[in-house]
């Protein structure tokens, strides 16, 4: 009985154990389908990140990229987009491998700061001047393309950049010419980022012919002045520096002047002590005729000599400045005429306003007429009012007269006619100031060596010539002597 069972527990060991290898196969078997990635497609944009994962096992992982150019990948899974492109990123664990396609497309990003500038702050001249262009992103992308473009849509000039990292500031230099080497023709052009999908534009940039004799129009390559085509031409180019290099004779040549008080010269204009000659400035249809018709506050006129020239003037008149908010400085009228049919006449200057300085001029050999129909007249030398500053300026062998057939108002001021503001240390040397006309009756007739009626500050100044009051006629301010 002993031996029978013995025999019945042997038969059955082999069977027990075989079906415990069946019972353990499956459990194997589902625990490496269990084993897996968690994403086998991945789309980022350049710069971001995701993480990937393998789960149903405790086994090492080892990761890899097919392209780090494109994505990267970390020890622990970390995805990040590096450059427009696809990629793939493997897992490899328990000697099989795992795959995710990556796709990394380009950011969106906004150039901030864009600037489209020439490289010294002048006119961009072609052939002449380079231009600046710089941005930065607001975010990090890749093959960042910068146009620079005409105004029909043209791109005449291209640069890519492989990658624009968030906040860093991208610069170059554009010579003007196209990505062919020719020159850009004039004309005006714009430049525009492309970062991904988005496109930021600049300001726009014009490329011009030269209308000088050489320069830029910045501060460190003015503008050449030496012929009287190329003085008319400041008028289009205000708000830039500009050097006379040649004396100027106008040929007795009929000029309008450039500028006026409402459109005023904002530019600096250096004479360099070089003369404009010969001419004649005349137009009835401005209400104040000069060469400079107006100077702005930024305005500066200076080291210029005027000589030989008429002024024609119908309401106010005056031979090198109109109406002065600026600089006039180291100036010179000479041996020139101004007659005028209106109200106010100034020799070197007609007004000085408030913000205005005269310093360091001369007016030398000059006569000054006015004769106006039933207005009033007044009349300077220097200038015919003074609201500003008047310092270190002389008047010399020069006749200043009104003259009319009515009782007007008549005054005269031998180096200015109405002063309130400063006049200092300036003097008038051989200044003939006369007056003719009609009784007193129904007017004043005032003439003043130095000045006619000051309500200002006058201190350092004399008079030597003919007049009905060598000083000042009627003071009213402070008049220091």
């Amino acid at each position: 009985m002993r031996g029978r069972e013995k025999t019945v527990k042997r038969s059955v060991l082999p069977v027990l154990f075989l079906m415990l290898c069946l019972l353990l196969l499956p459990i194997s078997a589902n625990a490496a389908s269990k084993v897996k990635l968690n994403k086998s497609s991945l789309t980022l944009t350049v710069g971001n990140t995701s993480t990937l994962k393998i789960s149903g096992t405790s086994s090492k992982v080892t990761w890899s990229t097919s392209k780090k150019s494109v994505a990267t990948v970390t020890s622990k899974g970390v995805v990040k987009g590096v450059s427009a492109g696809s990629a793939t990123i493997k897992a490899k664990v328990n000697g099989k491998t795992y795959s995710c396609k990556v796709t990394v497309k380009n950011a969106d990003a906004s150039a901030k700061s864009l600037k489209f500038k020439t490289s010294d702050g002048g006119v961009f001249i072609s052939g002449t001047s380079s231009a600046t262009v710089s941005f930065y992103l607001n975010n990090t992308s890749t093959n960042v393309v910068v146009s620079i473009k005409s105004s029909s849509g043209t791109t005449v000039y291209k640069k890519t950049y492989s990658k624009c990292t968030k906040g860093k500031t991208y610069s170059f230099t554009w010579n003007g010419k196209k990505s062919s080497g020719s020159a850009a023709p004039t004309g005006t052009y714009t430049v525009s980022v492309k970062a991904g999908s988005k496109t930021t534009t600049s300001g726009s940039l014009v490329i011009r012919k030269q209308a000088f004799a050489g320069g830029t129009g910045s501060k460190s390559n003015p503008f050449q002045v030496s012929t009287l085509a190329q003085f008319l031409k400041v008028a289009e180019y205000n708000g830039y520096y500009f050097k006379q290099t040649a004396d100027i004779n106008g040929g007795l040549s009929t000029i309008s002047g450039i500028f006026s008080a409402n459109n005023a010269f904002s530019g600096n204009y250096n004479g360099n002590g070089k003369t404009i000659s010969n001419l004649v400035i005349q137009d009835s249809s401005k209400s104040e005729v000069a060469l400079f018709g107006g100077v702005g506050a930024n305005g500066i006129v200076k080291n210029l000599t005027i000589s030989n020239v008429t002024v024609i003037g119908t309401e106010c008149a005056g031979i090198l400045v109109g109406t002065n908010y600026g600089s006039i400085n180291g100036c010179s009228v000479m041996n020139s005429i101004v007659t005028n049919t209106g109200q106010y006449t100034g020799i070197l200057c007609r007004v000085n306003q408030e913000s205005g300085e005269i310093t360091d001029c001369t007016v030398s050999g000059c006569d000054s007429s006015t004769s106006c129909t039933e207005k009033a007249m007044y009349s300077g030398g220097i200038a015919d009012g003074n609201y500003g500053k008047i310092i270190d300026c002389f008047i010399t062998d020069s006749n200043i007269k009104i003259t009319d057939q009515y009782n007007n108002v008549h005054a005269i001021g031998g180096i200015v006619r109405y002063n309130k503001g400063i006049l200092q240390n300036c003097g008038a040397t051989n200044v003939v100031c006369t007056e003719s006309g009609a009784s007193e009756s129904g007017g004043y007739k005032r003439i003043g060596g130095i000045c006619e009626a000051n309500d200002g500050v006058i201190s350092g100044c004399y008079f030597t010539g003919s007049a009905s009051n060598d000083g000042v006629y009627t003071n009213n301010g402070t008049f220091i002597q």
